[in-house]
C-alpha cells in the first residue's frame, strides 16, 4: 500500500473525480492536498499506530519492513518517532540481529522457509533506513541510529545461508520444513533460507566475491531492476572465489550442525547431524541423522507437519536414540570435525539441560548420548558411512531408522512376524485411543493426540528379531529418479548390544503418516533396549554402517572386531573390519578416550579418537588418526607425541575478533581454515580459524564468529544479577 500510494502521489492532483466522491461520503475535503492528509492521517498512519501496537504482528521481521517502508513512503519530519519504535522499541532493530540469530548468523527457527522469512526482509529494512538518512540526514544521525549492517554478525547471517549448503543441492532439514524424504535429481543451489534478493543486497554492502558467488551460481537468478551490476559482472567477481571452497567438513556451533562432506564436484556427498535446539517451529530431533549423495536427498526426517499432527516432529520420525523413563531434554556438544584423507569425521555427546548433579554441579550423570558419523571415500563416486552410537541412562532405550519408500529385504538376521497388533502390542489396534491415555499421551483439542509414546501404537507389520551377529537391510529406493539410477541404500548392523554385552531387539515395521491420506509407506526399523542388563544405568551401542550404491553393492562384508581397554562408563571401544568388493580392506577405530593404547587382531595398535587403516593385499593406501597419538600393524604406521594441540588464551580483542593463545603451535598458518574449540569445565564452543598470526610466545588467531552473543540494556541490578528489559529470543539450550 506504502509503495502504491508513492506512486500515485505526484498525481492526485490529475484526478477530478476524488474530491466529490469524498464529499459525498461526508468528508470535509476541499483541496487535493486535503485528500493527501486524509489518506496518510485515516490510512496510512492508522496502520503506523496498529503496527507499533502489534496489531500487525507476523513473522519478523516483517512488521518491521512493513513498518519502515511506510515511514520511508511519509519522510516525515518527526519520522524519528517511528525510528525509536523501530530501534528501540517493540521493533527491537538495533538488537536484532545479535539477539535473534546465533553466533554462526542461523535464524532461530526451522532451515528453509521460515528461517528465510528472518534473513530476506533485513536488506530492505536496512535500505530503507539509509534511504530515510538520505533524505533527512538531521533527523537519523548514525549516532542515533547507527547502521546494523556493520558488525560480522550481519555478514555471518549471509554466509549461514551459503556455508550449510550440501553437494551443492541441498541443505539440513532441520524443524518444520520440506516433505517426507523421496529421493529426486535436484538442481544446484548456491544458497537456503535466504532470496536471490537478500544476496544482492549482501554484495551492494560487503562487495565480498562469495556472496557474488552465490548470485552467479544460482542458475535461476536474473539481476533485480534496481540492481546495479549485470550478471557478467557479477560473474567476474565471483571468478575471485574458488569454487571448491565448501567442500570440507565443517561445524556451524551456533545452530548446531556438524556437516561431515566428502567428494567433488557431482560426486559430492554429506552426512550431517543436528545437535541443539531452535526456538521455534522445532522438532525432537537431538542428534538427528542426514545424508545427501547421487544429487539428491537419502536420509532426513519425514518433514512438514501435515495438519499439525504429532507424527512428523516426534523423535522416531527422525534418525535418532531416546532413553525413556525419564525422557529428558538434552543438549548437545561437537567434539571435533576432522577432514584425515579419506575420513570426514563428525563426533558429538549431549547430556540433560538443566538437570544437575546435587553435589558436583555437573550435567545429570549417566544420562547422555554419544554420536559419530565417517564418510569413507572408496573412489570419486563411491563411499560408506559408520554411524557408531552409544546411549546411557533412563530406564530403556529405542533406536529408530527409517530411509524411504521402496523395496526392504534382510540378511543375517531372523524375522517373525508378530500375530496383529502395532508395535504397542500384538493386542494394541493401529492409533489405539486407551493405549495412549494409558501411555501419557495427551489430546489437543485441534491436532489430535500427542506424546512421546504416540509413535507405538503407530508402526504396524511388525517382524521381531535380535541383533545376535551382524545383519544388513537394503532398501531398493522406489522413486522415479532412484530407480533410473539404481540407488539403494544398504545399512549394515555390526552391533547392537547393551551393557552387558546382551544383544538388543530388533523390530522391523511399517509405518505412514498419521494423519490420513498418507503419501507414502515405509519401513522402520526400530531396536529396544529393555533396561534389563542390571548394573546401573542402561546402556545401549550400536554400531552400524550405511551403504548408499547404483545398481553393485561396494562391500563384500563387514564385522566388528575385538578391540582391547575399556572406554567410557564401561562402554567397549569400537571397531570393524570393512572389506571392500575391489579388494581394499579398511580396518576402522572409534574410542572416547584417547590416553589409552588399545590392541586389536592383525597387528593393530590404537590410541585415539578415530582412526581407519586401509590397505590392499595386504600394503598399507591410507592411514588415518583424528584425535590420537598411535595408528600402526606390526609396528608401522602413524605415531604422533599428543593427540591434539592446546593453548591457554592469554589475550582476547572483541572488536578486531581475534583471541591470542600460548604456547604457539608448530606452525601457526596451519590452523587457517580448522576448527579449535574454546572451553572450560563446564562447556565448549567452536570456532573457525580465518587468520594466524605469530604473537611473541604465541600466536594471535582471527576467528570467523563474534564472540559477543547478545546485547541489551541494562536496567538494574540485583541479587548478583545483571536486570534488562531487553528480549533474549535465544536463552534456553545453554546457549548463554
Amino acid at each position: 500500500h506504502a509503495e502504491a500510494y508513492d506512486m500515485i502521489w505526484p498525481d492526485i492532483e490529475k484526478d477530478e473525480q476524488i474530491i466529490p466522491f469524498l464529499q459525498s461520503k461526508g468528508f470535509g475535503v476541499q483541496t487535493h492536498e486535503d485528500v493527501r492528509r486524509f489518506m496518510e492521517s485515516n490510512l496510512m498512519a492508522v496502520w503506523m499506530q496498529g503496527a507499533m501496537d502489534g496489531a500487525t504482528r507476523s513473522n519478523e521481521p516483517f512488521a518491521q519492513r512493513g513498518l519502515v517502508r511506510m515511514a520511508e513512503m511519509l519522510n516525515y519530519e518527526r519520522g524519528d518517532e517511528f525510528m525509536d519504535w523501530l530501534y528501540d522499541e517493540e521493533g527491537k532493530m538495533r538488537i536484532f540481529v545479535p539477539n535473534t540469530f546465533f553466533r554462526d548468523g542461523a535464524p532461530y527457527e526451522s532451515t528453509g522457509g521460515y528461517n528465510s522469512m528472518h534473513v530476506t526482509p533485513l536488506g530492505p529494512i536496512v535500505e530503507s533506513i539509509e534511504h530515510l538518512r538520505e533524505m533527512r540526514p538531521e533527523v537519523y544521525p548514525r549516532d542515533k541510529y547507527p547502521d546494523i549492517t556493520q558488525s560480522l554478525r550481519y555478514h555471518t547471517v549471509f554466509d549461514f545461508c551459503m556455508d550449510t549448503v550440501t553437494i551443492g543441492r541441498s541443505f539440513p532439514k532441520v524443524g518444520d520444513t520440506g516433505s517426507y524424504p523421496n529421493f529426486t535429481k535436484l538442481p544446484p543451489a548456491s544458497y537456503h533460507s535466504a532470496n536471490a534478493a537478500a544476496f544482492e543486497h549482501a554484495w551492494r554492502v560487503f562487495r565480498d566475491p562469495k556472496f557474488a558467488w552465490a548470485l552467479a551460481n544460482d542458475p535461476s537468478w536474473s539481476p533485480s531492476d534496481d540492481f546495479e551490476w549485470t550478471r557478467e559482472q557479477i560473474g567476474a567477481e565471483a571468478a575471485q572465489w574458488p569454487d571448491d571452497w565448501d567442500n570440507a567438513s565443517s561445524l556451524h556451533d551456533g545452530y548446531a550442525l556438524a556437516i561431515a562432506r566428502g567428494g567433488t564436484g557431482d560426486d559430492r556427498r554429506a552426512s550431517w547431524m543436528h545437535y541443539n535446539h531452535a526456538r521455534g517451529h522445532v522438532q525432537d530431533d537431538m542428534l538427528d541423522l542426514g545424508m545427501d549423495a547421487f544429487g539428491g536427498n537419502i536420509l532426513s526426517h519425514m518433514g512438514y507437519p501435515r495438519n499439525w499432527g504429532q507424527w512428523e516432529g516426534l523423535w522416531s520420525s527422525h534418525n535418532t536414540a531416546r532413553q525413556f523413563e525419564p525422557y529428558l531434554n538434552q543438549v548437545g556438544e561437537a567434539q571435533y570435525v576432522a577432514d584425515a584423507g579419506i575420513a570426514h569425521v563428525i563426533e558429538v555427546r549431549t547430556h540433560v539441560n538443566r538437570a544437575y548433579d546435587s553435589e558436583t554441579g555437573d550435567p545429570l550423570p549417566g544420562y547422555w548420548q554419544r554420536r559419530m558419523m565417517a564418510l569413507i571415500d572408496v573412489s570419486p563416486s563411491d563411499f560408506y558411512a559408520l554411524d557408531f552410537y552409544r546411549i546411557s541412562g533412563g530406564s530403556e532405550h529405542w533406536w529408530a531408522f527409517h530411509a524411504q519408500e521402496g523395496e526392504y529385504t534382510t540378511d543375517g538376521i531372523d524375522l517373525t512376524a508378530q500375530d496383529g497388533g502395532t508395535l504397542a502390542g500384538p493386542d494394541v489396534p493401529y492409533g489405539d485411543v486407551e493405549w495412549m491415555k494409558a501411555h501419557g499421551c495427551s489430546l489437543h483439542p485441534t491436532y489430535g493426540w500427542r506424546g512421546i509414546n504416540f509413535t507405538f501404537p503407530h508402526l504396524y507389520n511388525v517382524q521381531k528379531g535380535a541383533a545376535q551377529s551382524p545383519w544388513w537391510g537394503d532398501w531398493e529406493i522406489a522413486s522415479e529418479d532412484a530407480q533410473s539410477i539404481g540407488l539403494h541404500l544398504r545399512q549394515h548392523i555390526l552391533q547392537a548390544r547393551d551393557g552387558a554385552g546382551e544383544p538388543i531387539e530388533v523390530d522391523v515395521t511399517d509405518g505412514k503418516a498419521a494423519s490420513g491420506g498418507s503419501p507414502y509407506e515405509m519401513k522402520w526399523i526400530m531396536m529396544h533396549n529393555p533396561g534389563t542388563e542390571g548394573d546401573g544405568a542402561p546402556r545401549t551401542q550400536v554400531l552400524a554402517v550405511l551403504e548408499p550404491y547404483l545398481n553393485d553393492p561396494v562391500i563384500a562384508s563387514a564385522q566388528p572386531i575385538a578391540l582391547s581397554g575399556e572406554d567410557e562408563a564401561g562402554f567397549e571401544a569400537g571397531a570393524a573390519r570393512i572389506e571392500l568388493v575391489g579388494g581394499r580392506v579398511d580396518t576402522v577405530f572409534w574410542s572416547a578416550d584417547p590416553t589409552i593404547e588399545r590392541e586389536a587382531e592383525g597387528g593393530f595398535r590404537f590410541a585415539g579418537r578415530f582412526g581407519v587403516w586401509s590397505e590392499r593385499e595386504g600394503e598399507p593406501i591410507a592411514i588415518s588418526l583424528v584425535g590420537g597419538t598411535m595408528l600402526t600393524k606390526n609396528g608401522q604406521g602413524v605415531s604422533v607425541e599428543e593427540p591434539e594441540f592446546r593453548g591457554e588464551i592469554v589475550a582476547v580483542d572483541h572488536d578486531a575478533h581475534t583471541l591470542t593463545i600460548a604456547p604457539a603451535p608448530e606452525s601457526p598458518g596451519a590452523m587457517v581454515g580448522q576448527t579449535v574449540f574454546i572451553g572450560n569445565d563446564r562447556r565448549s564452543v567452536a570456532y573457525e580459524v580465518a587468520g594466524a598470526e605469530e604473537a611473541g610466545d604465541g600466536v594471535t588467531l582471527t576467528v570467523d564468529m563474534d564472540s559477543r552473543i547478545g546485547t541489551g540494556e541494562v536496567t538494574g541490578v540485583e541479587d548478583y544479577r545483571v536486570l534488562t528489559k531487553t528480549p533474549f529470543t535465544l536463552q534456553r539450550g545453554g546457549y548463554y
